[in-house]
């Protein structure tokens, strides 16, 4: 099957016409006769509407590559592209890599290219994106526990209803446990929603003190455990050099750290160091000592 237009046409063709992606088709050959999608297929599709316009092959193996939530998640970020592009609004908070595919910046004349980039991107995405949304859950759950520890019980359990990250932004919906036996508690619990967001920097570390994320009261002295066994686990926050000077002495050490070529002859972490993980390109952690440090990297380059 081509398709001519971009998946934008095909979303505004969906509008006009609710069944268009959710009828399925019969072929036949040589007597015999089969459907393109079971019903269960087809079921999961209208599910997933805003996906519903990728190319079958494409979204059948999105839907075995990706975990459930992951489906979920891109089906909504994917809603909310087309919901903002069609209401007038915005669409540049999304990746750049998501409205080439939705747009067909690159002028594809048959859909199989241009959603096959688009799923590879996703696919490859995926890590990184999990990387921020488990940091983020443990950040949210560290201080659900400083909360609640501190209040001397006051203050009810959250629970987490869904982690969604969008252009380094990770958005953790939550509701209270209904602790309280009184009915107007088990209302408010069961009916409001609440949201925490955590901002990340394009290398993958949290962006602000991460000490305030978990710890906003500063109740270091209450539960010390709970704090250090955060940094236990993200032993890379444990201390985040501030001062150009100790920016001089990380860019030192960097000096006796191991890198290899990747496949395009790029220089890239042999293992983790310091906030970078293996793989990391030597030019984001170049990047980064030049955000950090007040005269920038090439000062560092000809006098450290």
């Amino acid at each position: 099957m081509s398709r001519d237009f971009s998946p934008r046409m095909h979303w505004a063709a969906h509008l006009q016409n609710q069944d268009l992606y959710f009828t399925n088709i019969e072929y036949s050959f040589n007597g015999k006769k089969w459907l393109l999608y079971t019903e269960k297929e087809l079921e999961d599709r209208r599910k997933h509407k805003a996906l519903a316009v990728l190319g079958a092959d494409i979204y059948k193996r999105l839907r075995e590559e990706l975990s459930d939530d992951e489906f979920e998640e891109l089906n909504e970020t994917l809603q909310e592209l087309a919901d903002n592009d069609f209401g007038g609004k915005e669409t540049g908070s999304f990746p750049d890599k998501m409205t080439d595919w939705y747009y067909n910046r690159h002028a594809y004349y048959y859909h199989e290219p241009n959603d096959k980039e688009f799923m590879e991107y996703i696919i490859r995405d995926r890590v990184r994106k999990q990387k921020l949304k488990d940091l983020a859950k443990d950040i949210f759950n560290t201080r659900d526990q400083i909360e609640g520890y501190t209040s001397g019980g006051i203050d009810a359990p959250k629970y987490i209803i869904s982690v969604r990250e969008l252009n380094n932004l990770v958005t953790i919906k939550y509701k209270y446990a209904p602790v309280c036996g009184l009915s107007d508690c088990q209302y408010h619990a069961v009916q409001d929603e609440f949201s925490m967001e955590y901002h990340f920097n394009d290398d993958g570390t949290f962006k602000g003190d991460i000490r305030k994320a978990i710890d906003p009261f500063d109740d270091y002295k209450l539960v010390p455990y709970l704090i250090d066994g955060f940094l236990e686990r993200h032993p890379e926050y444990n201390s985040v050099p501030e001062s150009d000077s100790e920016v001089e002495e990380k860019w030192a050490e960097l000096e006796d750290v191991l890198f290899k070529e990747d496949e395009n002859k790029e220089l890239i972490l042999a293992h983790n160091w310091f906030l970078f993980s293996e793989g990391s390109s030597r030019e984001d952690i170049w990047k980064w000592f030049d955000k950090k440090h007040s005269k920038g990297v090439a000062w560092l380059m000809h006098m450290c």
